[in-house]
């Protein structure tokens, strides 16, 4: 354990030593860390089978398996466009370096690493809403004034009086996804055998995950006749789980109803500062002759390039390569611009670090750490 311990520390000090300076993590740091781990596991289970322990093989199961669902699900996460491929695989390794001992609460036995992906994503919060923050304070609030502030408010009141349908629909999708979400986690948790039982804070961590690709595919699928039909069959569903107890399949719906408004509060102010910060605390203009592999432009700025050059784009969440560079420059000289506008990298590797340290210290995830805080 103490070897794996400093084995992990090394490597994300180096990982984010380098992701800091360069913005990408080295492949060959991934590889040799990735085989020193592989080799500690190798010792592990050669000691173990010569001395006839048991449990040796039982830990070589749960580790085998933790780190193929690391994989399968930082890959996932990273198609998503959530994050590069280098903190991926950042992320694979530190679960394989991460000795199973540290996790004192886990979600799912076969999967303990869950907890360090909950304690990574709820340090890239943090960092969202520090440097949010610290950029509305500098730029937006010192030119902010009593008659610039009433004349968003009534512009933005204005809008959602003239939108108010397709809002209503989309927190109807919204609202869609998570009843059903809802439903098939009290399935799991009624019937769970193999399958392990879903506590709150990982069901809403998941929904976080799913909610607005989900509730966007809802929305643009189904009709508000669809949206009607289908909360008729979610009560049809709620009473048949209840045995068509009326008292019981009332109480369920209105705690439904009620856990449903306060998720959609709460993600609604995260995804506000979250787009604060993608659209705002994250950009920087750039000379367009600065323009370079690695990159990433805006969507704003994306959609503003001629047809011809969006069609030959195909951004990765690593950015852009250097032919692409070069035909946004083309394009942007061409019409006579001068700027591009780019996102900030986000120097996620760190942000895993700091979620390691935590599992490390802590043994579980920060959420239930404030859920044991608050409900003690």
């Amino acid at each position: 354990m103490t070897v794996q311990l400093v084995l992990l520390f090394i490597f994300m000090v180096t990982a984010s030593v380098t992701d800091v300076k360069t913005g990408k993590v080295r492949n060959k740091d991934i590889v040799i860390y990735l085989a020193l781990g592989l080799v500690l596991y190798g010792i592990f289970a050669a000691k173990g089978l010569m001395v006839g322990d048991a449990t040796t093989l039982i830990v070589l199961q749960r580790a085998g398996l933790n780190l193929a669902i690391a994989f399968v699900v930082s890959f996932a996460v990273r198609s998503a466009g959530v994050w590069p491929a280098g903190d991926a695989k950042t992320y694979v390794v530190a679960n394989l370096l991460m000795p199973l001992t540290c996790y004192k609460h886990v979600y799912f036995s076969y999967f303990p690493g869950f907890t360090l992906l909950i304690n990574v994503f709820m340090a890239g919060i943090v960092y969202i809403i520090y440097k949010s923050a610290v950029v509305f304070i500098k730029s937006t609030l010192p030119s902010a004034s009593l008659m610039s502030s009433a004349s968003y408010l009534k512009k933005t009141t204005a809008k959602l009086t003239a939108e108010w349908p397709s809002h209503l629909k989309v927190f109807s999708s919204y609202v869609i996804v998570f009843f059903t979400m809802n439903l098939i986690a009290g399935e799991i948790n009624s019937r769970a055998q193999l399958l392990e039982k879903l506590a709150p804070e990982a069901f809403i961590v998941a929904l976080f995950f799913i909610m607005r690709p989900v509730g966007g595919f809802v929305n643009s699928r189904l009709s508000a006749l669809n949206h009607f039909i289908l909360y008729l069959i979610f009560a049809v569903a709620v009473f048949l789980m209840n045995g068509w107890s009326f008292d019981k399949s009332m109480e369920m719906l209105a705690n439904m109803s009620l856990n449903a408004l306060k998720f959609m509060v709460f993600y609604g102010a995260i995804r506000s500062v979250a787009d604060y910060y993608i659209n705002k605390a994250q950009t920087v203009g750039v000379d367009i002759e600065g323009l370079k592999e690695g990159d990433l432009p805006t969507r704003e700025f994306l959609n503003s390039l001629s047809p011809d050059a969006k069609e030959s784009l195909r951004v990765a969440p690593e950015g852009i390569t250097a032919g692409e560079a070069e035909t946004i420059k083309r394009d942007v000289v061409g019409k006579g611009g001068d700027r591009a506008v780019v996102y900030e990298p986000i120097p996620f590797v760190p942000i895993i670090f700091a979620g390691v340290i935590f599992t490390v210290i802590a043994g579980i995830s920060s959420v239930h750490y404030v859920k044991l805080l608050v409900f003690r």
